[in-house]
């Protein structure tokens, strides 16, 4: 999906035997340029310069690729082969220097693909040997990139070996709604596509039968039934809609948002496979409440121990207070704020040696009214 005539209107690469290209208002003109060699293609639409469009088709195969160049000629509407080429077999484009890069070995690309970057912010999230850092008693197969909350920070989507998301902020505290009840498979892509301000979560189920759409909480917001081989592709505005690519299908939602780089809109973050993004505003959290949300999990509590948990937004301090049907204080708990914008805290309550029956957390974050959880403990 890319403008590549310059005309404001996003227009549609596709195919399979052969690649073609179609014009965005009229997806049923077909042209055709393109015989593919390969069953692993990836079309790549890197510059526009003084002397034209050009195109990039990479066709991999077990050690190499061939990149094949096509100069786009906006008078014929077609495309002219200009070059072509073997490479490595892992190759990814950068779109901040604008080059393409050939690494030399599967360990390399490996690396690459398990890195998520932050652009100019020291946030880096990286796997390794399937870990990530406070979650060594976790293996994760996949992770992506999103700003879930709208604190212009980035969080990551980890997706555990048995198919399970996990969404992890930049402290990599476990955020609410997590982990999903679904199984699903990679890849894990998020984009606003209802209009809402936050971004949904976009992937397909773990046996590849329902595409699932997710909002910044883990909530199914959709589920359409999908064919196992329809792979997931991407998340875009296509005709002034937001959508979603996969092999066979597009889906359009909400009229087109700008998500100021809050997006991971293919397997590797964009069409570059950079693996980076980018976030272009402030904080919006800060209009947000104070106290945004409390409770605990799990509940009830079976297994003597549960955490309390307290989100806040520039909160200076968050209290709580544990009581007994009775109104008798059983343990308390205080935090000073230190830092302004999204915060969060998380108390383990241990309750080997408390009674079984229902207790109540009074939850006082500054001056504001309490709020109150209850909690059910069962031995």
């Amino acid at each position: 999906i890319y403008d590549f005539n310059q005309d404001g209107i996003n227009d549609v690469f596709g195919g399979k035997d052969s690649i073609w290209f179609a014009f965005g208002e009229d997806l049923s003109s077909k042209i055709y340029f393109h015989q593919n060699t390969s069953n692993s293609v990836n079309i790549n639409v890197p510059t526009v310069d003084i002397d034209g469009f050009y195109c990039e088709i990479i066709e991999s195969f077990p050690d190499s690729t061939i990149h094949t160049k096509y100069e786009y000629m906006n008078e014929f509407n077609l495309f002219s082969l200009k070059s072509t080429r073997e490479g490595q077999r892992y190759s990814w484009y950068d779109p901040i220097i604008k080059k393409w890069f050939s690494f030399d070995n599967e360990s390399e690309w490996n690396e690459h693909k398990s890195t998520i970057r932050q652009i100019n912010e020291e946030i880096i999230y990286k796997l390794e040997n399937q870990t990530l850092t406070n979650w060594d008693h976790l293996s994760f197969q996949f992770i992506s990139g999103i700003d879930l909350n709208l604190d212009a920070s980035l969080d990551v989507l980890a997706l555990d070996l048995d198919g399970y998301l996990y969404g992890l902020n930049s402290d990599f505290i476990l955020m609410n709604g997590f982990p999903l009840d679904f199984p699903l498979q990679s890849p894990i892509l998020a984009r606003d596509l209802l209009d809402d301000v936050h971004p949904e979560i976009i992937a397909k189920s773990k046996d590849g039968t329902q595409l699932f759409i997710f909002n910044h909480e883990g909530k199914v917001q959709y589920q359409i039934a999908s064919k196992i081989n329809d792979k997931l592709i991407g998340a875009q505005v296509i005709d002034g809609k937001n959508a979603i690519i996969t092999q066979s299908n597009i889906y359009q939602f909400a009229d087109a948002t700008e998500s100021n780089g809050n997006e991971w809109a293919f397997e590797h973050g964009d069409w570059g496979r950079s693996r980076r993004v980018s976030l272009d505003y402030e904080n919006q959290m800060k209009s947000l409440q104070t106290l945004i949300n409390a409770y605990c999990y799990p509940n009830p509590l079976k297994n003597e121990t549960g955490t309390i948990r307290i989100e806040t937004n520039d909160a200076e301090k968050t209290e709580m207070r544990i009581y007994d049907v009775a109104g008798f204080l059983i343990e308390s708990k205080s935090f000073d704020n230190v830092q302004s914008g999204n915060q969060i805290h998380e108390w383990l309550w241990q309750t080997e040696n408390i009674e079984s029956g229902v207790y109540f957390v009074n939850v006082q974050v500054d001056d504001l009214v309490p709020k109150i959880i209850k909690i059910a403990v069962i031995h």
